[in-house]
């Protein structure tokens, strides 16, 4: 069976415990049920894919590390949830575990290898076809608007630029950028607005005109292609 290595991204995992409707944690005696979020990275044929992940846990020690505990559970099934689950990268990946868990002395490693069958992974090369054209298409957008930045008049332009502005959008919208979603929501209000000047201005060398330019390319050269998915976005763009 094809063998595959998994990658889990510590700073993403985040316990959500059930709580009753007064906000307060419920305890069950020594038990709790818990809800895990996080992002999962598969390394097919060398390439990097990410995936949102829920896993659910009953029956879990309160006291135990997430991290740790989320390693030492999806080391083990991990397999058997691919069977069980089918698998989407486009869609948060809904696991479930329920047993007792006695979390290990030492620390566990956040990345290993397990092996799924033949039409798993056959499954999971062909979402990855997807999963790297709508990466390509968002580079591909924020590649023509620094362009279209450095162009003097952009009326001309303004339909391209907004079709790749709505690409953006839908992309960032249906990603999962974890604690930098805040980020990217502010940032891409900022580039959207700047090209909205840009379209009204007729003077290129005007000061503000400059200014927003610049606001523009200096943002989009940190936006990065999405790596984990919550849904799929709009069609592609090429």
């Amino acid at each position: 069976m094809p063998i595959i290595k998994v990658q889990i991204n510590p700073l993403s995992v985040i316990s959500m415990k059930q709580r009753d409707i007064s906000g307060r944690t419920i305890p069950t005696m020594s038990t709790i049920f818990s809800n895990y979020y996080l992002n999962l990275f598969l390394f097919i044929d060398n390439k990097k894919i990410g995936m949102a992940c829920r896993l659910e846990i009953r029956n879990q020690n309160e006291e135990a590390d997430s991290n740790q505990l989320c390693a030492i559970i999806l080391k083990n099934n991990l397999s058997n949830f691919f069977t069980i689950n089918p698998i989407n990268l486009f869609n948060v990946n809904q696991f479930y575990f329920s047993g007792d868990i006695k979390a290990e002395d030492e620390q566990v490693e956040t990345e290993f290898e397990i092996e799924i069958n033949e039409s798993f992974y056959n499954i999971l090369t062909e979402q990855s076809k997807k999963y790297f054209q709508f990466r390509d298409d968002f580079n591909f957008c924020v590649d023509k608007l620094m362009d279209f930045a450095d162009y003097n008049y952009l009326n001309q332009y303004s339909e391209k630029i907004q079709r790749y502005l709505q690409f953006i959008h839908t992309c960032k919208e249906s990603a999962n950028y974890g604690n930098l979603q805040g980020w990217y929501n502010e940032k891409y209000s900022t580039v959207h607005s700047s090209f909205e000047e840009l379209l009204k201005r007729k003077n290129a060398n005007n000061s503000t005109y400059l200014y927003h330019v610049e606001s523009i390319k200096r943002i989009l050269f940190n936006f990065k292609a999405p790596e984990v998915w919550e849904s799929l976005p709009s069609d592609l763009i090429r």
